[in-house]
């Protein structure tokens, strides 16, 4: 691969291949000038730092060049992509590079000449034409590994790279070649299909938080447009579609979608993996196939860099599992595992006392990797198990005593004579850890407050839970939601005149199922619970794994039980040591800072209705923070009442909760509304078409009806394949009839 040389940012000098640019980075010909930058930056002298390295050699990593550095000057192409991570601090850039050089795609790496950034290079499989939406894509790949968001100008197919000294820079000639994961936007017979799809989400995505009015009309079309340039559609589709659809001024529409674009560049693709399954789940909801999607694939990882600064303990369980998909379900359902096992573990969040607790749901298809949830099961099973010994022992002894009374009276009433026999023993309370997810709801109270108001409902079949819930003495959402904010919550029983309150509910929750498993325990969106839970769902290939002993591997079944002997000394440690968790001020700060953000964003990707995602993951970010700091007491045996939670915990949870609400927001934009089969909420042209149809027709029908109102016959296909289950119901091939509704 031959890249193009230059001394300053405007004349090629030669052409050079690439590996041998690397190599003299390796070198140590620009040592005393790379350390002269690097002084400069840590002086604070930045001026001078940028001054000293722009007198140093740079090169095109994508193309070669003639009599300039323009694209009317290129000469070749060379498939390879640029990634520039900056603004690392220091002490970890080793351990990041340690991540980037992990993937199979790095070619190479080096840092750069600041040495407070990482450059990445990556062969891809790229036409020349569609160089910026496949770096678009790699930056989401090297953001979801790194937890760092590269710079966009690397999009750019003339970017300038400056050369470096990195003795240990990074070669690896056997790399993979990247493709892309999203198709590209264009207008050719085989692509057309993919961009009608997106482009008809695009549009169904905004009209949930969008009309097209008198008095929006304008306000409607930028925000279509700038959800099509968030999901990676080509402005060209987009301005097609809104011509097409709207009865605005061409000229204002053009406008308006022309702003969006150039306004938004940064956005461009940036909620691609929030693709959706919306269009397809409007029939057969419960059917295991409508979420084979490629969309699973792609969901954001938590990114490797938090596994490097996890407390011990997880950090211990999530090295056990090798593929990333595998240590990111151990680490979701472990934090709700152990939120459970905290007791005497408090802090303050909205200026109300809260527990640890969290609720966890991860959904994936069969075999795609969520059985590491039973290595987080296990961490509490030694926990459970002295527990449930101990209960059994008490009621061995009640039911003993019990006998004895029993005899006793049998013995000393043979008159019918009232003699004073003793005092009844009282029943001690039969605790456990784990509750079982197919209880009652009656028996569920009971459960905990036999427990102390507090337990753990872990579950690997989520149907289990969904199938309770079906039961109209089964469905304990209602508990679930109040548990949550550990608000009271009470039972009466006319069975022996029972009452039973539970006053500080202090419950965790964590669970794993197929994505159609979701509906009989959250049924749509707007459900309480739904806010409620962490969610992660993806997909992996499912491909065969020899289960021959390795003794290069972890025996599963002995870590997890020496980890879940060290959880249940941790439980025994705590039980004696009551503890505050504590933010700093400069945590607060960044917290409120971010959920300001993410509130927002949340706002304009999904409305409204989706902000209880963004409050309540704000509490969870801060529970997380609690499970963290409480290891860490843990690990350190310290007996302080009050623990201030650590800077590298906090940016850990913040990281993992920035992950998790691209997950919500996935299911959020799945999971249908409650009243999604009585509305439509679209434009005008197509409000006019619907109404026009009969209440029987063929598609030849409703294309000649479409047509007369102005609507392509693409646009047409879409509409009824949009509006099938919802507006319509699809009789036989070609033949349509309306819903009613009353």
């Amino acid at each position: 691969m031959k890249v193009t040389m230059y001394n300053d940012f405007h004349t090629p000098v030669e052409d050079k291949d690439f590996l041998a640019v690397i190599e003299q980075i390796k070198s140590n010909d620009f040592e005393e000038k790379i350390k002269s930058i690097r002084y400069a930056y840590h002086q604070g002298n930045d001026s001078l730092g940028d001054s000293l390295k722009k007198e140093l050699p740079a090169f095109t990593p994508s193309a070669t060049f003639t009599n300039g550095r323009t694209l009317e000057t290129l000469s070749s192409y060379n498939q390879l992509a640029h990634i520039d991570l900056d603004d690392i601090p220091v002490t970890e850039v080793s351990s990041l590079l340690a991540v980037v050089n992990s993937s199979d795609f790095t070619i190479a790496s080096f840092i750069s000449p600041s040495g407070m950034g990482i450059k990445i290079f990556v062969k891809i499989n790229s036409k020349q034409e569609d160089h910026t939406q496949m770096i678009v894509q790699l930056m989401q790949y090297y953001e979801q590994l790194t937890g760092y968001t590269p710079d966009p100008k690397c999009k750019d197919i003339n970017r300038l790279c400056f050369l470096s000294w990195d003795p240990e820079a990074f070669v690896n000639n056997e790399s993979e070649i990247f493709t892309p994961f999203i198709e590209f936007q264009h207008e050719s017979k085989n692509t057309k299909q993919i961009v009608s799809k997106d482009i008809d989400y695009c549009i169904q995505f905004t009209e949930k938080i969008s009309t097209y009015e008198k008095g929006n009309r304008n306000s409607h079309i930028y925000l279509v447009a700038r959800n099509g340039n968030r999901f990676g559609i080509d402005k060209q589709t987009v301005l097609d579609y809104c011509l097409n659809s709207f009865d605005l001024n061409p000229r204002e529409i053009t406008a308006a979608v022309e702003s969006a674009y150039k306004n938004n560049t940064n956005e461009f693709a940036k909620f691609a993996n929030v693709a959706t399954l919306a269009n397809d789940k409007k029939n057969n909801i419960n059917e295991e196939k409508d979420w084979s999607k490629d969309l699973l694939y792609t969901t954001p990882k938590i990114p490797l860099p938090v596994y490097n600064n996890l407390p011990s303990l997880l950090k211990r369980g999530a090295d056990a599992f090798e593929i990333h998909r595998e240590k990111d379900v151990f680490l979701t359902t472990a934090l709700a595992i152990l939120s459970g096992c905290m007791p005497n573990v408090e802090g303050l969040y909205s200026q109300r006392k809260v527990y640890p607790n969290l609720f966890c749901f991860v959904l994936a298809p069969p075999a795609s990797g969520k059985g590491s949830m039973q290595s987080s099961k296990e961490l509490a099973d030694v926990y459970h198990n002295f527990t449930l010994q101990q209960s059994l022992e008490l009621k061995k002894e009640y039911d003993r005593q019990m006998r004895l009374l029993k005899n006793k009276r049998s013995a000393t009433n043979k008159n019918h004579e009232i003699t004073d026999d003793g005092e009844v023993p009282e029943e001690p309370p039969f605790k456990v850890v784990f509750i079982p997810a197919n209880t009652s709801s009656a028996q569920l109270y009971v459960h905990l407050k036999s427990n102390d108001e507090q337990g753990i409902i872990c579950e690997t079949e989520a149907d289990t839970l969904g199938a309770v819930f079906k039961n109209e003495w089964g469905s304990y959402s209602d508990l679930l939601r109040k548990a949550f904010h550990h608000e009271k919550v009470s039972l009466s029983r006319k069975t022996n005149k029972e009452f039973i309150d539970i006053n500080n509910p202090r419950l965790s929750v964590a669970l794993t199922g197929t994505p159609a498993q979701i509906f009989n325990i959250i049924p749509s969106a707007e459900d309480g619970l739904f806010s409620r839970f962490i969610f992660y769902a993806f997909r992996s290939d499912s491909g065969w794994i020899s289960p021959a002993p390795d003794p290069n591997r972890v025996n599963l079944t002995d870590h997890f039980d020496a980890l879940s002997k060290e959880v249940f000394e941790m439980v025994q440690f705590l039980e004696n040591q009551p503890t505050t968790i504590e933010l700093t001020s400069d945590q607060w700060a960044k917290l409120n800072d971010a959920f300001t953000e993410h509130l927002q964003e949340i706002i304009e990707l999904a409305g409204e209705e989706a902000t209880s995602i963004v409050k309540r993951m704000g509490l969870v970010l801060y529970r997380i923070c609690m499970i963290f700091s409480t290891l860490r007491k843990f690990e350190n045996g310290d007996c302080s009442e009050t623990i201030i939670c650590e800077d590298i915990d906090f940016d850990s949870a913040a990281t993992l909760v920035n992950t998790y609400i691209q997950h919500s927001i996935l299911m959020f934009a799945n999971l249908p509304n409650k009243n999604a089969h009585h509305t439509i909420n679209t434009s005008p042209k197509k409000q006019k078409f619907f109404e026009a149809l009969p209440d029987s027709f063929q598609r030849k029908e409703a294309i000649e009806i479409g047509e007369s109102l102005g609507l392509k016959s693409r646009t047409i296909d879409g509409c009824l394949k949009n509006w099938i289950s919802v507006l319509i119901d699809k009789e036989d091939t070609g033949i349509y009839t309306k819903i009613k509704t009353h």
